[in-house]
Formats: structure tokens, sequence, C-alpha cells
């Protein structure tokens, strides 16, 4: 079983970027979804507050073990939020210029 990224990639013309703040947008609406803050999502999640806030930007990729614990946390699954990021990530307002 391959990459999500390399599919999109190859695919779609979807960056590991692109789908990188797909992922942290989907990751903030579920959040506020929830009315959770980031500093409980972090303490939850065992996970330092600046480290989950460059996760939420978009900045840092988040590991699979901590898209797993970030996503126990909120209390959704990693597939609905991989799911999510896709359809995020296809918008074509995120394929502009390219």
């Amino acid at each position: 079983m391959g990459s999500i990224v390399p599919y999109m990639s190859e695919n779609r013309g979807t960056t590991a970027d692109t789908f990188d703040r797909a992922v942290a947008a989907a990751l903030r609406a579920a959040i506020g979804e929830r009315f959770m803050s980031q500093a409980e999502v972090a303490r939850k999640a065992e996970i330092a507050p600046r480290t989950l806030a460059r996760y939420f930007m978009g900045t840092s990729p988040i590991p699979v073990a901590k898209l797993v614990a970030i996503t126990d946390a909120i209390g959704v699954s990693a597939g609905s939020i991989l799911d999510a990021a896709k359809v995020i990530a296809n918008r074509p307002e995120n394929h502009r210029g390219r």
C-alpha cells in the first residue's frame, strides 16, 4: 500500500505542501466543530502546544503517529481527516497557476 501523497501528486497535481495544509485545515475544522481549543488538543494528545500549532498551520508535516494521537484527542478518525483533506486539496483554488 503506497502513500496517499504520491497518489495525489501523480493523479491530481497535488503537492505534499498542499496536502499538509489541507490536513491542517481539516483538523482545524474538526476542533472548531467540537468547540475545542488547540491547547486542549495538545494536552490530550501529549504534544507540545508549539508543535501542534505548527501542524495546525500546515507548516510542519504531521507524522502518522502524531496524527493518530491528535485525532484520538479530538474524537475523530484519522481516515475521516484524510478524506476531508483530499477534498480540500483537490479544490480548484489549490491548483491555480500550475
